[in-house]
């Protein structure tokens, strides 16, 4: 309703706020709001609403700083708008304009926001097990050392499966040792729940996480009513094997 009485009203900041409520909130928008999109691009007003001139730095800082994809200073420029139906290729690129849609991440407040509350929620489940935040930088600073180098991934295991009999089968025990050779793993302690380390670690990074599993236990459910889908969502890359010499690496 508050949209259609926008674009009816030519209520262009109205307009404006609502798109950016649209891009942060909503998955898919509904073809009722589709076409009122649609309208207003294509009416008159919108083609004056335009701001003249703007400083491009100071554009191009406030899209770095809000996640990527805007930059909250309203419409710029003037003249007619195109309003056209398309899709968009595997890539990313829409078929209309060519143009490459951009990634839109959490802010950094968004960001801070979801670490400090993973920390202090990790923190308190994991008190009786000798978890301590310490331990969880540790392993940032790890991700933040291989990405400075562009060295290996760093891979996250619980120490159990550093251990035991598993560590008997001369092809685990060689990996293993490789790994540590590169210092690129990370053996999380006796008794703690690895999930801690790298979800605090990644989101502190703001880097990507490579695993198929979907996150679904009850660790991520204490985290579902945050940031946590829209994070999962963004920062995700799922593995498909191909065959034993061949590895798909796919970003979701």
């Amino acid at each position: 309703m508050l949209l259609r009485v926008s674009v009816v009203g030519q209520r262009g900041d109205k307009v404006y706020y609502l798109l950016h409520k649209f891009r942060a909130a909503v998955r898919q928008v509904s073809p009722s709001a589709a076409q009122l999109f649609e309208a207003w691009f294509r009416s008159p007003t919108a083609s004056k609403v335009g701001k003249r001139k703007w400083d491009a730095g100071a554009i191009a800082k406030a899209i770095e700083n809000n996640g990527g994809g805007w930059h909250g200073f309203g419409w710029l420029g003037r003249g007619k708008w195109i309003a056209a139906r398309s899709n968009i290729n595997k890539n990313g690129v829409c078929l209309a304009c060519g143009e490459k849609l951009t990634i839109i991440d959490l802010d950094p407040k968004e960001t801070e926001d979801f670490a400090t509350f993973v920390a202090k929620l990790a923190i308190k489940r994991e008190r009786n097990l000798n978890f301590e935040k310490f331990q969880v930088n540790a392993v940032t600073d790890a991700i933040r050392q291989r990405r400075s180098s562009k060295k290996w991934p760093l891979i996250v295991l619980h120490n159990r499966h550093l251990t035991g009999e598993r560590m008997k089968k001369p092809g685990n025990h060689k990996l293993v040792e490789k790994w540590k050779q590169a210092n690129s793993i990370y053996a999380t302690p006796n008794g703690s729940n690895d999930d801690w380390y790298w979800i605090y670690a990644v989101i502190r990074c703001k880097c990507l996480i490579i695993t198929n599993d979907e996150m679904r236990d009850h660790t991520f459910q204490i985290l579902e009513k945050d940031f946590f889908p829209k994070w999962k969502e963004r920062h995700q890359v799922r593995i498909v094997y191909l065959t034993k010499e061949k590895v798909f690496i796919y970003r979701s």
